[in-house]
């Protein structure tokens, strides 16, 4: 008997992952490393997949934008700007001035927590609110509200319309009229420095701006394209390149979503879309990501969203660039504060924690793109090998050719715990020359699913 084993190295909505398996040299199987779809689970760094994080409602109101560090979580209700507290859940006014309707954007720089709603522009020190403060030296102009924000080498970088404005050095609030702004004829969606310049996006197109201050990005040739097409707004994130499965690669780099993939901007203004040839999440009006560290390897959790207001999470392995769809991720703001990760939306602030949403059962599946398992004749299928943990029960379909899926219950014994290979007796006579695999979990449960084996038989009737 033959062996075709399935991992789950995220999924593949370009090419429907048709036929992507390999033969292993020497030994009777056929390794397929993709599934059309991966829903509600966690791609680990060895084609394993586990259920993803629940949430828990920590706090009830309507959070439109959130922003969180290792010192302080601050969030957006109506026209207010709150503090949280993660210690007993609960919030405190700092403000009153924001624009309801326009998510307000947040920067750390210098010690100072920046956000705007591209009408106002004021800063958070300590736990209290302030204003700018004025200049009247020459020269020197009040830093400007914007759309999107960043820091870079202590500079405050806004995104104002279609200009990038930079403020002086270890200064947010003012900025040299000389050599402050510089247009790039499109409204600015992202500004994202890593050591040695900046990626900027436009609603067209992206750039890197090579250098570390005005003078330089002041000359055209410092000033390239790298790509024809946008990053989704609010969706990059800074981490160290140790942190991905790229190699020989140093320092500091972004990751950011666009409508062609995910993508990695390093130094120098090398971009790399790790998942153009398998995933491409699509139009988008914004977003908001963050990295999340676990058991389970590093993940980029994006929360995507259309202007109509529909939602749709994803979430990347960084090392395998394995992808999955999360359902019920609906959140305007992910954030992260000293290892603990929240989200907000329109019922109020969630923690990512347990094994249910609030409560709900999170429904997790997985299926295989149809596969001729490496044959070129009719098979059949007497068995499958499925090696997980499971809480509960989890259940197996197999569907060949074009007929409809046969579905088969998978369950342990009362008390069963760790890893095990658990052998299923499918179906007799079932045979084809196509087959397509799923599984989900029923009600629910929580599992870690390392692989599924499918048992074939060819027989020597050719496939026409």
């Amino acid at each position: 008997m033959s062996i075709v084993t399935y991992k789950a190295y995220g999924r593949n909505n370009v090419d429907n992952a048709l036929n992507v398996g390999a033969q292993v040299p020497k030994i009777r199987a056929v390794i397929f490393t993709e599934l059309v779809d991966l829903v509600n689970a966690d791609p680990d760094n060895n084609g394993g997949c586990s259920l993803r994080p629940g949430y828990l409602q920590r706090y009830d109101g309507d959070v439109r934008s959130m922003f969180a560090n290792d010192d302080i979580i601050l969030y957006q209700e109506g026209p207010a700007l709150k503090r949280f507290n993660p210690a007993d859940y609960s919030s405190s006014f700092l403000n009153l001035s924001l624009d309801p309707d326009v998510d307000a954007n947040f920067c750390d720089v210098n010690g100072l927590v920046m956000y705007s709603d591209e009408t106002i522009l004021r800063k958070v020190y300590e736990g209290a609110d302030y204003g700018l403060t004025a200049t009247t030296e020459e020269f020197k102009v009040t830093t400007p509200a914007g759309q999107v924000m960043a820091e870079f080498y202590r500079k405050l970088l806004v995104g104002v319309g279609s200009e990038l404005c930079v403020t002086d050095p270890d200064s947010v609030d003012y900025m040299d009229s000389r050599l402050c702004r510089f247009p790039f004829g499109g409204t600015i969606l992202m500004i994202a420095p890593v050591d040695n310049g900046v990626y900027l996006s436009t609603d067209t197109k992206i750039y890197f701006l090579a250098g570390g201050n005005q003078m330089e990005w002041s000359q055209p040739r410092n000033v390239r394209k790298v790509a024809d097409y946008p990053a989704i707004k609010g969706t990059a994130i800074r981490m160290k390149a140790e942190k991905t499965g790229l190699e020989k690669v140093d320092g500091n780099l972004v990751m950011f979503s666009t409508e062609m993939g995910y993508c990695y901007g390093l130094n120098d203004g090398v971009l790399l879309n790790v998942t153009e040839e398998r995933v491409r999440p699509g139009v988008f009006a914004a977003g908001t990501a963050v990295l999340r560290e676990g058991n389970t390897g590093r993940h980029y959790l994006a929360v995507l969203r259309t202007a109509a207001g529909a939602f749709h999470g994803e979430v990347v392995n960084t090392k395998t660039q394995g992808a999955a769809r999360y359902e019920g991720y609906d959140f305007r703001a992910v954030v992260c504060h000293k290892g603990r990760y929240f989200g907000c939306n329109a019922n109020g602030i969630f923690e990512f924690t347990g094994k249910n949403d609030d409560g709900a059962a999170i429904q997790a599946s997985g299926l295989s793109g149809i596969s001729n398992c490496g044959s070129n004749t009719e098979m059949f299928f007497p068995e499958v090998h499925l090696t997980l943990r499971c809480e509960g029960e989890m259940e197996f379909s197999l569907a060949v050719d074009e007929k409809a899926p046969i579905t088969y219950p998978v369950s342990w014994g009362e008390g069963t715990e760790g890893i095990h290979r658990k052998l299923r007796k499918l179906a007799k006579g079932v045979k084809g020359g196509q087959a397509q695999i799923g599984w989900r979990n029923v009600d629910g449960c929580d599992f870690y699913m390392q692989q599924v084996e499918l048992g074939i038989l060819p027989t020597n009737k050719r496939v026409r």
